[in-house]
């Protein structure tokens, strides 16, 4: 059997010359050593050398390119090495694969070598892991200078953590909704599209306030009108208008009427009312994005049942906007997907558990499964994961979430984790058992 074949590459010319070394596997890392002097040693080997390689303590770190694929029923790359003892150091997520350099602790003694270190790189298919947490937790790749978006529905919430991460990402944020500092929308709140501006800017971009009632034609053909002045294009489209009263638990007939049909108006016309005005800029450029928010996946919504009549249609609308964009858009080189963060501690959900983004935790004392909850920025960070994405086209049409993108684009939220939530909700909290988020963040 031959040992993992060295490759000695000149630094110069783009020469290389290969050596087949049949004495072991030893012999072939002590020979790539001798040839390398100070320099680094890599081994690009299968399984077999791999983990022969692995096992034999020859390396110092394991490089591995996790990819979502399996060949029949896979192998376990391990299978036959003892427990490793391994240090993730770093990791970079792609649509398509992770790619995880990974210490191998304690390292192994010196050999008879100066190479500085031997490292072994790997393809595992079918195989898992947790990437690692990138730099300020936002997805590796995610630079969107030079790119315009429009975050309808910005003033607070999710819309207000989107429009934040797009501009930390460098995009130049149009934020838009009703309450400005010189007037209050219905929902009678504080926050204002001023404030979300300023904290885009604060996060490197650079962000724009237009209040807009998006139920007004006139005033989204403008608002439409004049990013195509001042830009000239038009990139990410995030639909996260809202805005409307929610009745809880009420059947369809104690309902109020004028209450649920005003909710259908807020939470489905002016999603249609914008895309309608804003999606000719949009597709003017290939590999626009829109993102339709909603609440609940497609999954889930399908077999729960969601606060009330006119909620839960007004949701499943969302989700099928998503799909339906994603037909229209698909020929014009554009995507559309619905996503849907998981417990969000918006303002107004901080307010209610009487605690702030900073004390969020003691709400858990009376509310224990609080402690899946997520801010705003996670979900901001899946949309400027997204938008960063040049094979985003792959998701069109889908119903995703927070949690599921972050497993795939490796971001984390503020403090460092992963809430997945809309897993948490299906195998913990629906089914009654005490609150657990133990593997869920």
């Amino acid at each position: 059997m031959c040992s993992p074949t060295i490759r000695a590459t000149r630094s110069h010319g783009r020469r290389h010359a290969f050596h087949f070394v049949t004495e072991g596997i030893e012999a072939a890392p002590r020979q790539a050593r001798e040839a390398a002097g100070d320099r680094d040693v890599s081994i690009a080997a299968a399984r077999g050398p791999s983990t022969s390689t692995f096992a034999a303590g020859l390396i110092d770190e394991l490089r591995l390119h996790i990819m979502p694929f399996t060949c029949g029923t896979g192998t376990r790359l391990f299978n036959s090495v003892p427990s490793p003892d391994l240090e993730q150091v770093a990791a970079h997520a792609a649509v398509s694969v992770t790619h995880g350099p990974t210490a191998c602790r304690p390292a192994p003694p010196p050999t008879a070598c100066t190479a500085r270190r031997i490292a072994l790189y790997s393809v595992g298919m079918g195989a898992t892991a947790e990437p690692g947490t990138p730099h300020g937790g936002q997805a590796p790749g995610s630079d969107l200078a030079g790119r315009v978006a429009l975050v309808a529905g910005g003033t607070r919430g999710a819309g207000r953590g989107i429009a934040v991460q797009l501009g930390a990402a460098g995009a130049t944020v149009y934020v838009t909704g009703r309450t400005s500092r010189s007037e209050r929308s219905e929902m009678d709140r504080p926050e204002t599209i001023e404030e979300t501006a300023a904290l885009v800017d604060a996060a490197g971009g650079r962000g724009i306030a237009v209040q807009a009632d998006h139920l007004v034609p006139d005033r989204v053909r403008a608002l439409v009108a004049r990013i195509a002045s001042e830009q000239g294009a038009l990139h990410i489209l995030v639909n996260d208008i809202w805005g409307a009263e929610i009745e809880w638990g009420k059947p369809v007939w104690e309902s109020s009427l004028d209450t649920g049909l005003h909710t259908l108006r807020l939470a489905v016309d002016t999603h249609a009312i914008t895309s309608h005005f804003a999606l000719p800029l949009l597709i003017e450029t290939p590999g626009g994005l829109v993102v339709e928010m909603t609440d609940g996946t497609d999954e889930y919504n399908a077999s729960n049942y969601r606060v009330s009549f006119f909620y839960d249609l007004a949701k499943a609308a969302v989700n099928r906007m998503a799909f339906a964009l994603g037909h229209e858009l698909a020929p014009h080189r554009a995507t559309a997907v619905a996503l849907t963060p998981g417990w969000l501690r918006s303002e107004a959900m901080l307010q209610a558990h009487g605690v702030t983004e900073a004390t969020w935790r003691d709400a858990v004392a009376h509310s224990p499964h609080f402690a899946i909850s997520e801010s705003p920025a996670y979900v901001g960070r899946a949309v400027a994961a997204l938008a960063g994405d040049p094979e985003v086209a792959s998701w069109n049409g889908r119903s995703l979430s927070s949690g599921q993108l972050a497993q795939v684009y490796g971001f984390t939220d503020v403090d460092g984790s992963r809430p997945d939530a809309w897993r948490y909700l299906t195998e913990v909290q629906d089914p009654g058992l005490p609150a657990d988020v133990t593997g869920y963040r």
